[in-house]
């Protein structure tokens, strides 16, 4: 590994979301708990950020992590330290600055570099090789707060290619056990199977040990929203397909936030909304080289890509007749086509088979299946309890906005000691509705 390629001075990567200057000084202000810390004399840190992606290819680690310089001890700790590589590693710094006196000083002009070599030896021989990052950062001050922006990004071996399948999990930890504070953790799984991943945090304001889990993220996931009428399950899809912002909280598609990446998560999602998005006038044909030009979608491509979708749905002998003409079960079927030409990532379908005969919503199931098998991941809301128990990966289950569980529908059947998923539902939104 040459030097020049230990390390490297950039923006940080899109799906890590790096905050404004703005946004961490609102983050770093003084709370009762910081007050206490100061009081004491102690140092501490906490996350900004922490995001963890991995790929068929790598595994990066991002944090985005602030620190107290209140002991002498920790300011001279700061200033110079080292960060050990491994091989085919790499460490991207995105930032490097001080908040001090109510404004953030950027630090990297006073930031020098080395790449050293690093051997670990035993009785007498080298058994690892690797690389050791020597930061040293000028004119820190007693009382500043370090903030320290930073990826590792590891690249795969042809040996870890065969051995990480065989590990159970990604183990994941803040590194020290006094970093304090709320925080965004993410998992981004980019690969092509499951990832199951184990997460350390150690400690929250109030000095309490935060139970570690697992869990698991899946590309190609067919996930259901179920609930009742006025449950929220329209809304929230609204909020996810950048129809209506959010009035709290936080999320991403395809590691880009609904914040300033809106218009790239637009070329990410399909949407299959309950109503029919069609003009009656046109054709279907018509219809579909419409929705597809939105999207780019030119020439012998999308020719191709319409006269395959209209032949899969069943519909290619009526393509050049007007939707006015069409019953229910064929428009749900052009619906979806209009929605899927330019291939997403992620699938949005609110209601895709209500109203439709028994032909049409087979031939619609089985279609989405095909999509998800071939890495799409949909997100789907439905009243058909049966159809949600068969179709989806996971569930979860809102009522009046609130979510009662999430699970696998065979959990949630296991764990209520029910016969179907159907009965699940009636039981929980039952449930909440005696108590109000």
């Amino acid at each position: 590994m040459q030097s020049e390629e230990s390390y490297k001075i950039d923006k940080a990567p899109i799906w890590a979301e790096s905050l404004t200057d703005e946004q961490i000084k609102n983050l770093i202000v003084d709370t009762d708990f910081a007050q206490e810390q100061i009081d004491e004399g102690r140092d501490f840190c906490y996350f900004l950020n922490k995001y963890n992606h991995i790929n068929d290819n790598s595994k990066s680690d991002y944090a985005l992590m602030a620190y107290t310089l209140t002991q002498p001890e920790n300011l001279e700790r700061a200033s110079v330290y080292d960060m050990v590589l491994e091989e085919n590693e790499t460490f991207e710094i995105h930032r490097i600055c001080v908040y001090r006196d109510g404004v953030l000083i950027d630090k990297l002009p006073d930031t020098t570099v080395k790449v050293l070599d690093n051997e670990n030896q035993s009785n007498g021989g080298v058994i690892v090789k690797s690389k050791k990052i020597n930061i040293s950062i000028k004119d820190l001050h007693l009382y500043d707060v370090l903030i320290m922006e930073d990826t590792r990004v590891k690249v795969f071996t042809e040996k870890e290619f065969v051995r990480r399948d065989f590990v159970k999990h990604t183990y994941i930890t803040p590194d020290t056990y006094w970093a304090y504070g709320k925080y965004i953790y993410k998992f981004i799984n980019d690969r092509n199977q499951v990832v199951a991943y184990k997460k350390f945090f150690f400690r929250d304001e109030n000095r309490e040990l935060i139970d570690s889990d697992v869990q698991y993220l899946q590309k190609g996931e067919v996930f259901g929203v179920l609930g009742t009428n006025g449950a929220g399950k329209t809304t929230l899809m609204s909020i996810l397909m950048g129809g209506l912002q959010p009035t709290a909280g936080h999320f991403t598609i395809c590691g880009l936030s609904y914040k300033g990446q809106a218009q790239q998560i637009r070329y990410k999602i399909g949407v299959v909304p309950q109503e029919y998005a069609l003009y009656p006038t046109l054709t279907a044909r018509e219809n579909l080289h419409y929705f597809a030009s939105l999207y780019g979608l030119r020439g012998r491509e999308v020719h191709d890509r319409i006269t395959q979708a209209l032949k899969r749905v069943g519909l290619w002998e009526v393509a050049d007749k007007k939707i006015k003409y069409f019953s229910g079960g064929m428009k749900r079927r052009i619906n979806l086509l209009a929605g899927i030409l330019h291939t997403p990532k992620v699938l949005f379908l609110d209601e895709p088979t209500v109203g439709v005969d028994v032909s049409s919503k087979h031939i619609i199931i089985d279609y989405l299946k095909e999509l998800n098998e071939q890495g799409m991941s949909v997100l789907y809301t439905s009243h058909h309890m049966q159809e949600a128990q068969d179709f989806c990966h996971r569930v979860l289950i809102l009522d009046k906005g609130i979510l009662l569980c999430e699970n696998t529908p065979q959990g949630l059947i296991t764990d209520l000691k029910a016969q179907n998923l159907e009965e699940v539902f009636v039981r929980l939104t039952s449930q909440d509705m005696a108590y109000e």
